[in-house]
């Protein structure tokens, strides 16, 4: 079991690796569109209500007014000159990139979860049919509940079922199905089966919490490339004025220069946001959805709950039945005449005893 367990968390953790794997390479197939390799002027008010502006990132790959001719008044100065002003073009490339390397994560979390319920229901369904819940009968015989418990809890047919196709390679509630009759015996125990169900869900938990790491590394990155972004705007706008070649009127609006891709990145950024703390909720009730199906459903319809309480039970209804025979040899043993008296009086002993 603990090797099962090991075996299956490993492949969760590669599944969710892979999945940001093709979140990396779906981003920059993305970015290499035309939308994403143009320079745009300082947008209007009326541009920033398009939806264009949003979905093609504009505000990231504005281009300062007064851009080109500090470049070439500039071409002939320094390397960290050079650098400052090359630096906003880079900085909004990795933006871009990181930004849609977050919306390709989401989307993909997004398309797994819609799989995931429908295995969920599919899993509701096989267990429905093959788990049933035992009738509790007080005359009935213990061997023969021994002898029919296949009727109540069919491990290897279960089994089978969700051997017969591929299912656990795209349903995750197939796949801790598997999981948990990876060993089925003719007796199960439950409290092993709730010990090993009770592991599985925590390894669980713990990988969706774990899965959310690569994307909050990128999202928390956004605002710091933004501040730097804006920052270097700035310095590359007001640079020709700090050495006496422009003025200051020719620049109208250096600070919404500076300020428009800060301010695409907070709300992006919000957004983006928004949308990953939705899908961590329903990927918390998906999981709490499923570790109340598979006890419900699953666990707590077994008939026992250990492996030694038909064997107990067995060897208690065998004791009492020869302490019945034992009294009914006594009772024939008993001398059949005598007074009431002394024969209740003997019965009492016998009872007592």
């Amino acid at each position: 079991m603990e090797y099962g367990i090991r075996h299956y968390e490993a492949a969760q953790r590669l599944l969710w690796l892979m999945v940001f794997i093709i979140s990396l390479g779906l981003a920059y197939l993305i970015k290499g569109s035309d939308a994403y390799q143009r320079s745009y002027p300082v947008p209007t008010v009326g541009t920033l209500k398009t939806a264009d502006f949003w979905l093609e990132l504009q505000g990231l790959q504005i281009q300062p007014p007064g851009t080109t001719g500090a470049r070439a008044t500039t071409q002939g100065g320094s390397d960290f000159h050079r650098t400052i002003q090359a630096a906003p073009g880079i900085l909004a490339g990795i933006m871009i990139y990181l930004i849609l390397l977050n919306a390709v994560f989401l989307g993909l979390r997004a398309v797994w979860l819609l799989v995931q319920l429908v295995g969920k229901s599919l899993i509701q369904i096989l267990l429905k049919t093959h788990v049933k819940k035992p009738v509790r009968r007080q005359t009935a015989a213990l061997d023969s509940l021994a002898r029919h418990m296949d009727r109540f809890f069919t491990g290897e047919t279960l089994a089978k079922e969700v051997n017969r196709f591929p299912l656990p390679f795209v349903f995750h509630p197939f796949k801790r199905l598997k999981l948990l009759l990876s060993q089925p015996q003719a007796t199960l125990s439950a409290e092993e089966l709730t010990e090993k169900d009770r592991r599985i869900a925590e390894t669980d938990w713990q990988i969706l919490w774990q899965s959310w790491l690569p994307f909050n590394w990128v999202f928390w990155t956004l605002p710091v490339l933004a501040l730097l972004q804006s920052s270097s705007l700035f310095y590359v706008e007001l640079l020709p004025i700090f050495s006496g070649k422009r003025e200051l009127a020719e620049f109208s609006t250096p600070l919404l220069t500076g300020l428009i891709p800060l301010f695409q990145v907070v709300v992006i950024s919000a957004v983006l946001k928004l949308a990953s703390t939705l899908l961590k909720r329903i990927d918390e009730l998906y999981l709490a959805n499923l570790d109340a199906l598979f006890y419900d459903e699953f666990i707590a319809r077994l008939p026992l709950h250990s492996a030694d309480t038909l064997i107990l039970l067995q060897t208690m209804q065998r004791q009492f039945m020869e302490i019945q025979s034992a009294l009914r040899r006594l009772e024939r043993s008993l001398p059949v005449h005598g007074t009431g008296e002394e024969t209740g009086k003997e019965r009492k002993k016998l009872e007592r005893g």
